[in-house]
């Protein structure tokens, strides 16, 4: 059983460049900053800006313009909304070819990730019919780190589990992962300046994670994956669950620039970085 040390998930060399990195998140968190929360796609979103200019009104407008993108982006992928583009695609009343740029971009880049996972994350593999729930949030939220990237300073986007930065003053974002057991408590944290971490697992919905053509996903109580992209993170930590410990371990650490930690049922941790 792994205590909750809160350590990096990306392991660092040696004390003196954990001290390194901790002068530099303190320099991080002396900076002028603001941040915002919205209830969008059933879940908290969170949007925090970084530097000189994060109270400014033109700071406001560009968040402003970010939270309205994702309230389109839900009302045309979601799955509990019958006039979504996806739920008429999925009755059949809508092409692919005719529907909006955010469902046939979804369904390209879950094409793309069930090719990548030989068939682990499978849109199609765990509903009736093609249903994107998987991967629509972490795409949803790389396209909002675009729009808040014509802010004047840090940006970070976080929202169920999946976070996405920006920095342009080269200080990290310090991103916590919480320990499944207690999640009053961090297991370990992450330090991004550009980059993503998403985590997967049963603490906070159960066992949601199906495996293509069969039950609940329970190999792994929690995956955490840092990659350079949120899409890319989510991706692999969904599938570390629906491939289980050994089998997870054995591909995380064939995948190129990713790090993160995997928390087996037993309470087991074992973490990873591949250059």
């Amino acid at each position: 059983m792994s205590a909750a040390t809160d350590i990096p998930v990306a392991l660092l060399a040696d004390d003196a460049r954990r001290a390194e990195a901790d002068t530099l998140a303190r320099r991080a968190a002396d900076l002028p900053a603001r941040g915002w929360v919205e209830h969008r796609m059933a879940m908290p979103w969170s949007l925090r800006v970084r530097g000189p200019h994060a109270h400014d009104e033109a700071t406001a407008q560009v968040v402003a313009r970010a939270y309205a993108l994702v309230a389109e982006i839900d009302e045309q992928l979601s799955p509990f909304r019958p006039g979504s583009a996806l739920e008429r695609y999925r009755r059949g009343e809508l092409a692919l070819a005719d529907a909006p740029w955010s469902l046939r971009e979804v369904h390209r880049r879950c094409l793309l990730a069930r090719e990548e996972t030989d068939g682990a994350f499978d849109a199609w593999g765990w509903r009736d019919g093609f249903d994107p729930t998987g991967l629509t949030k972490s795409w949803a939220v790389a396209q909002v780190l675009d729009v808040l990237a014509e802010v004047d300073g840090d940006v970070a986007v976080g929202a169920g589990g999946d976070v996405a930065v920006l920095s342009r003053t080269g200080l990290p974002w310090r991103v916590g992962v919480e320990d499944p057991e207690d999640r009053s408590r961090l297991l370990g944290h992450v330090d991004l300046r550009d980059g993503a971490v998403a985590t997967s697992g049963t603490a906070a919905r159960g066992e949601h994670v199906r495996i293509p053509g069969g039950g609940a996903a329970t190999g792994l109580r929690q995956a955490t994956v840092v990659a350079s992209s949120v899409v890319r993170a989510d991706v692999w930590a969904t599938t570390a669950l629906v491939l289980g410990a050994a089998r997870a371990r054995e591909r995380l650490h064939a995948l190129p620039g990713t790090s993160g930690l995997l928390v087996e049922p037993d309470g087991t941790v074992h973490r990873w970085a591949t250059p």
